[in-house]
């Protein structure tokens, strides 16, 4: 076992440590917490099944899945061969069966890898490029009196929702990109994330999902008004107040 391996079963024996005492305090019969150098399989009680979400860090696997390993009656792993293959693309079984030799597997993770880095990094550009214009166009909208009416108003909310919306996605961008470069990591237990932080996760997801519906409220708010312009005799000059609690109470 490498460092990193080692590395990566201590952090897996730490993750479980509490659950793993107190199954020991019940006298239960259980599987003890494994590192595979893959998967981190928690502490399982006999004649049971544990169920893990399959690890990020590999572009041949796909993350959205779950493996599956049985604890046998008696508390040993049931340690099926190929059970990795769960986990796998249904492109990359084919792949993986195939014996491909550990250099043409590495030279395909590998090409893998840089094409998802290189992706991110083109992402995080352009998600830069327009929140920079974003914070431009309502620094403008609202240094030139000139400018200053009723569309503008509703303009310079629909920006505000970009520019939240934008800025959450350049935190988890960036987070993603830190994580996938950084050096000697175990990339299957990353308890230094956004992710392993529930309550933080969980309010970035909340205000970015927020900040979604925001700005297509503030969408139909703008195309609304501009329908109210066409029969303004009909519907009168338009109520802002009704225009704020309906775009920010989304």
């Amino acid at each position: 076992m490498d460092w990193n391996d080692k590395a990566c079963t201590d952090k897996c024996r730490d993750r479980y440590y509490d659950y793993e005492k107190e199954l020991n305090l019940k006298g239960a019969a259980y599987c003890g917490v494994d590192f595979d150098s893959t998967i981190c399989w928690p502490p399982t009680l006999a004649n049971e099944t544990a169920v893990v979400v399959c690890p990020e860090g590999n572009p041949l696997i796909d993350t959205s899945k779950t493996a599956f390993q049985k604890c046998n009656i008696n508390a040993t792993w049931n340690k099926i061969p190929g059970y990795i293959l769960q986990c796998f693309y249904d492109d990359n079984k084919e792949v993986v069966t195939h014996k491909q030799t550990d250099e043409e597997l590495a030279a395909k993770e590998q090409f893998l890898n840089d094409v998802a880095g290189i992706s991110r990094f083109v992402e995080l550009f352009f998600i830069c490029l327009s929140l920079f214009s974003l914070i431009v166009a309502l620094f403008v909208l609202n240094y030139f009196s000139a400018l200053k009416c009723h569309r503008t108003r509703i303009h310079k909310h629909l920006f505000c929702a970009l520019i939240i919306f934008e800025v959450i996605l350049t935190i988890t961008v960036v987070e993603e990109l830190i994580s996938f470069y950084k050096p000697d990591q175990c990339s299957i237990i990353k308890d230094d994330t956004i992710a392993a932080t529930p309550i933080l996760c969980e309010t970035l997801i909340v205000v970015r999902e927020y900040s979604r519906f925001v700005v297509f409220a503030w969408m139909f708010i703008e195309g609304h008004y501009l329908n109210g312009l066409v029969s303004a005799a009909v519907f009168g000059t338009p109520k802002f107040v009704l225009y704020y609690i309906f775009g920010w109470s989304k």
